[in-house]
């Protein structure tokens, strides 16, 4: 993962060599206006000269954009029609989000109404489909063969390191965080915390992370990993009676026509008794 604006060309040689396969790029959105507002401040130019450089080394892209700054649809449309053009096989599309305590949050930048932000979504994810990308979680695309392997395993609860400064660590139920104290972890105190996540924080875990999928969560599997009965909990037969959730096959899935809404939807589920 790099900032466009960092790429260079021994650096992305140095990456090759050490057999690095996938780079992915935060641009946010091709817009000056809409990264100007987000604090990036990049010239066109440095960007396409960057994306056309990376592709001298790597075919296995991923770009990053944002939507739903503000309430021009347009500005998305040019979005998803530029990054169609630049032929790359992966993106990653964002709502935005706005934390508290942050600069967007301070300049009291505000939300899009959902029906926009709907409204941006459904483009988005219609005419990348129609464009050969499969959506395959609730925020990316990729052409055949070039889904996140990555991030799918992050979907899917696995089991990964995380190194330096920062950094989390999941294994065996455990979740590990690496010191964001430059000093101590110079000094080889790396570690600040451990947290044991008990089974109904792993259920839930699975549920939230596995519904972001589009394919949804294996109904065997995860009654087979909990000696459960998944479809017999009472919110998730309430969600399949509404219509937000739907099963297909051996398969528990967000419905296409409420995947905008899947943050709601899991909410419901984690205030549930599970």
């Amino acid at each position: 993962e790099c900032n466009i604006e960092d790429v260079t060309n021994d650096k992305l040689k140095l990456m090759k060599d050490y057999g690095i396969n996938r780079i992915s790029v935060g641009i946010e959105s091709f817009s000056n206006d809409i990264r100007n507002i987000l604090g990036r401040y990049t010239a066109d130019k440095t960007i396409y000269d960057n994306i056309d450089l990376i592709k001298k080394y790597f075919d296995n892209i991923n770009i990053d954009l944002i939507y739903g700054v503000n309430d021009n649809v347009g500005i998305v449309k040019d979005d998803i029609n530029t990054f169609l053009k630049l032929d790359i096989p992966h993106i990653s599309c964002y709502s935005l989000i706005i934390e508290e305590h942050t600069k967007l949050f301070i300049d009291k930048l505000m939300y899009i109404s959902e029906e926009v932000d709907n409204m941006m979504y459904e483009y988005i994810k219609n005419t990348l489909t129609s464009n050969g990308y499969k959506h395959y979680e609730i925020s990316n695309y990729a052409k055949a063969g070039y889904e996140s392997v990555h991030n799918k395993n992050y979907w899917l609860n696995g089991n990964y390191y995380g190194f330096g400064l920062g950094a989390v660590s999941y294994l065996d139920h455990t979740r590990i965080s690496n010191t964001k104290n430059l000093g101590k972890y110079l000094q080889g105190n790396y570690l600040d915390n451990c947290v044991y996540e008990d089974e109904k924080t792993n259920k839930e875990n699975d549920l939230i992370l596995g519904l972001r999928l589009v394919e949804g969560i294996d109904i065997n599997a995860f009654n087979d990993k909990y000696h459960d009965d998944l479809l017999n909990r009472e919110i998730i037969k309430e969600l399949v009676a509404d219509g937000y959730l739907e099963v297909n096959n051996h398969m528990l899935k967000c419905s296409d026509k409420y995947l905008y809404l899947e943050n709601s939807i899991l909410e419901k589920i984690i205030d549930s008794d599970l």
